[in-house]
């Protein structure tokens, strides 16, 4: 009788001890590669997740990421950062920071909406796939029949884009030197074309 019980605590014993993972031995003070692969690939990820990416912030005439040109003021709080002031901008003109979007991008809120995006540097894209650096001629391409300005302070030009000849008040403004995009703007008319912004 003790004996099968000794055999059968043996085999329990013997499954636990199967099934259980291999110990770590950390007696050098560093984890395994196999752990430390596993929590590097984990870290990266939420890096990649929690980073603004600039295709997930591609601008439309109409808007970018989750944000749509004309969104009131009480929409757009749960995109801005921490600690944004709104004091004021219900009837004024100034500059908001969204948390997520890339730190090139910024968003104008004028009289409690959301009137234009400006990208003044960085990759972020048009969603026709225009973008700071292109020459004047892809953009020519990318969008036919635009109209050409010249620029109030440099020798170069604003190329205005109305996307959708049935909806004139959403248009894209690029500035460039002459030769290529240096900056650009998306949002609703007459915004998007002050030049010196909210000033």
């Amino acid at each position: 009788m003790h004996a099968a019980r000794h055999r059968l605590l043996y085999l329990v014993l013997a499954s636990v001890v199967a099934c259980a993972p291999d110990r770590v031995d950390t007696t050098d003070g560093a984890p395994p590669a196999a752990i430390t692969d596993t929590v590097d690939s984990a870290d990266a990820g939420v890096a990649v997740a929690d980073s603004a990416s600039p295709e997930s912030w591609a601008v439309s005439a109409h808007g970018a990421g989750p944000l749509q040109i004309g969104m009131r003021i009480p929409d757009l709080m749960p995109y801005l950062a921490e600690n944004t002031d709104t004091t004021g901008v219900g009837g004024g003109c100034r500059f908001v920071v969204v948390a997520d979007a890339p730190d090139s991008v910024s968003f104008m809120v004028e009289s409690g909406r959301l009137a234009r995006i400006d990208v003044r540097g960085g990759p972020t894209p048009t969603v026709e796939g225009a973008r700071i650096g292109d020459a004047e001629s892809r953009i020519d391409e990318l969008y036919p029949g635009l109209r050409r300005m010249p620029h109030k302070y440099t020798d170069g030009n604003y190329l205005v884009v109305i996307p959708a000849a049935t909806d004139t008040l959403y248009r894209y403004v690029f500035e460039t030197d002459g030769e290529r995009v240096t900056r650009y703007r998306a949002g609703q008319y007459p915004q998007v074309e002050w030049v010196e912004g909210c000033a």
